[in-house]
């Protein structure tokens, strides 16, 4: 008999966070050969000055359910454990935790505005009403998405954004366009910088919604490079 995992539960992540030490990354393996019925989340957080680096990467799911639960368990913890860190502490890094109790008590102990805390609870239970229906839409986390971002992609310290995508065209034109810093170059910079222009970059990924080799050689490794910059 197969065993059902449960990965809506906290006890699934905390057995993949120990399995990574401490590193994240995402358990789904997507099942297709092609870049149709998958799910792409891209995710980014911008450091403080001095240091002042942008880090970001990919992942890849076959429901929405799966990246609901991912961000719920892995991505914001990873986010908000830089906030709730105080002043020369590390991070808590390397150790699974209730990220609720822990916003909880560490706003008894450190002397921060309250809407920030109530900001990070927001976002966190906004997460956990969308786990407890029966099916996840990707409407639902497009949504989750968008109020995230509106809270968290400016500011003066830690600055964070998350874009959900269930097409391959879409996420491929943000990773595009990341390279650059947000900006469109001209054709000559963006074949020497990237190997194509946007707009053959956005053919190769539609074809890799039907082309097993497309999508293995030219679109996959694209998306696995390490991204940031300072």
């Amino acid at each position: 008999m197969t065993q059902v995992v449960d990965f809506k539960s906290p006890e699934f992540w905390k057995a993949w966070y120990t399995k990574q030490e401490g590193y994240f990354g995402s358990p789904f393996k997507v099942k297709t050969d092609v870049a149709s019925g998958e799910y792409y989340l891209w995710n980014q957080l911008d450091e403080p000055v001095p240091g002042g680096g942008t880090y970001g990467s990919w992942d890849f799911f076959n429901s929405p359910v799966e990246m609901a639960a991912y961000l719920r368990y892995m991505i914001l913890p990873r986010f908000f454990q830089l906030l709730i860190t105080m002043e020369g502490e590390e991070p808590h890094a390397f150790e699974f935790y209730d990220l609720v109790s822990l916003v909880t008590k560490t706003q008894q102990e450190v002397d921060w505005e309250d809407d920030e805390y109530a900001l990070i609870l927001t976002t966190l239970k906004g997460l956990d009403s969308v786990l407890e229906k029966e099916e996840v839409i990707f409407t639902d986390l497009k949504a989750i998405a968008a109020a995230f971002n509106t809270m968290w992609e400016h500011g003066s310290g830690w600055t964070f954004r998350i874009c959900p995508f269930d097409d391959i065209v879409s996420a491929g034109e943000t990773l595009f366009k990341n390279g650059f810093r947000g900006e469109l170059p001209d054709d000559d910079e963006a074949r020497e910088e990237f190997g194509h222009t946007l707009a053959e970059w956005k053919e190769l990924c539609l074809a890799s919604r039907t082309d097993t080799k497309v999508y293995a050689s030219d679109i996959l490794p694209s998306f696995a490079e390490p991204f940031g910059y300072i």
